[in-house]
């Protein structure tokens, strides 16, 4: 039996990838709630309401950044072999400059909207808004390394460049612990510590990239706008369904809930982190395998299965321990989460699905399909803003919003697959 688990192992790519990228991401994922953690036992519940707001809103804006991101990891897995390294560079400076505008014009709108921002988030002092409006700015740019190291398969670099990423930030809270610093330094620290990992980023990326710079890169910048173009709204979708509730939250309850609330969708979000690095690793095999027709069908429903044992192992946790994690992560001030905590663990499950099924959907370019989850998005929206007398019915909303959209992607995955088997 050992053996022919090991023999399962070395044959299977994507379970070997899958243990090296989730191996790091673990680590990663450790110094990134270390981050959380710290943050949430230094700072005032206030304080740290306004921390996670920001956080999910910096995850809203640069849905426009994401849709470069994971465009760039499909399109560099499929050209990663073509004219090396002359085209991979040439993409590569040209998708820098295409971030340069993109980021220009994020700049000017927020600028122009601070306080609209402090007034809806319940948030008092403006200059943290603009201390988040330049984190935001340097934060654009470091999210072009990542995919491109995946889409390279370059998935030891990848993991390392991860766990720099994190453990900068972890950095950052423990100056903010033993300093005594605010909301505002985090977010000071959070930008320096931003720049240093853009620095680790390109170091990696220099083993592929020549410094030659050529004209404009027109015909992978348009392909790679004809897969961001599909894919924005499943991006979309899956960051707003992840970060709506937090922002509602944060607008329609006071600081105290808030935080209590920011408290329990950072750790039930341990779940998804855990089990999403098995996407990192589904979507360039599969994109490549589907533009060559190959067999894509494997590796989704291998990684499928692994991020459903990983998520139902999370929340049975969650379930059985609440008031022990939440003491040992946060301390006895967030206890008031408890309750919520093995509803929350149940909603992650059902997203981290989600998530699967979308990057998968992504990798065989069935964009309009995904597009549905959409639905899904509304009826979140809809019903939090409609009901909203307390915590747990803002996560039954999301839970309903869920199943919704996990029901509707279910039931066109049969359809799909069968034409891409091979």
């Amino acid at each position: 039996m050992r053996e022919k688990l090991l023999n399962f192992y070395n044959q299977s790519f994507i379970l070997s990838r899958s243990f090296i990228v989730v191996s790091a991401s673990l680590f990663s994922s450790i110094f990134a709630y270390l981050f959380q953690v710290i943050s949430a036992r230094y700072l005032s519940i206030e304080e740290y309401s306004e921390l996670v707001a920001l956080f999910s809103l910096s995850v809203v804006i640069n849905t426009i950044m994401l849709v470069f991101t994971n465009g760039t990891t499909k399109l560099v897995a499929e050209i990663k072999n073509v004219n090396y390294p002359d085209r991979i560079s040439n993409f590569f400076f040209s998708l820098i400059k295409m971030v340069t505008l993109t980021t220009l014009l994020i700049l000017i709108v927020m600028i122009a909207t601070p306080n609209f921002i402090a007034r809806y988030l319940n948030i008092q002092n403006t200059g943290l808004i603009f201390v988040f409006i330049i984190a935001i700015a340097v934060g654009n740019f470091n999210v072009v390394f990542g995919p491109m190291l995946q889409g390279l398969q370059r998935f030891k670099a990848f993991s390392f460049y991860t766990f720099v990423n994190s453990f900068s930030k972890f950095i950052v809270a423990l100056a903010v612990m033993y300093l005594g610093l605010n909301v505002i330094h985090t977010f000071v620290g959070l930008i320096i510590s931003t720049i240093f990992s853009i620095i680790i980023g390109a170091i990696l990326l220099k083993k592929n990239i020549i410094l030659k710079l050529k004209s404009f890169d027109k015909e992978d910048i348009s392909t790679l706008l004809k897969y961001s173009l599909g894919s924005i709204l499943i991006l979309a979708s899956l960051n707003f369904l992840q970060n709506n509730d937090i922002i509602f939250v944060k607008h329609y309850f006071d600081s105290n809930l808030a935080g209590i609330y920011a408290s329990l969708t950072v750790i039930g979000k341990i779940i998804f982190f855990a089990a999403s690095p098995v996407a990192i690793v589904m979507l360039p095999i599969c994109a490549e395998r589907y533009k060559h027709g190959g067999d894509v069908i494997k590796p989704f429903v291998v990684s499928l299965l692994i991020a459903t044992f990983i998520s139902a192992c999370g929340t049975i946790i969650y379930w059985a321990f609440p008031h022990l994690i939440i003491t040992m992560l946060f301390g006895e001030k967030y206890l008031s989460a408890e309750p919520y905590l093995p509803a929350y663990g149940f909603f992650m499950l059902i997203y981290t699905l989600i998530y699967i099924i979308g990057m998968f959907l992504i990798a065989i370019s069935k964009f309009k399909l995904g597009s549905l989850m959409l639905v899904g998005i509304i009826i979140q929206a809809t019903g939090i803003a409609l009901y909203h007398n307390s915590l747990m019915q803002v996560i039954n909303v999301s839970i309903f919003a869920g199943i919704i959209t996990l029901i509707i992607l279910g039931s066109i995955l049969i359809p799909v697959l069968k034409p891409v088997k091979v």
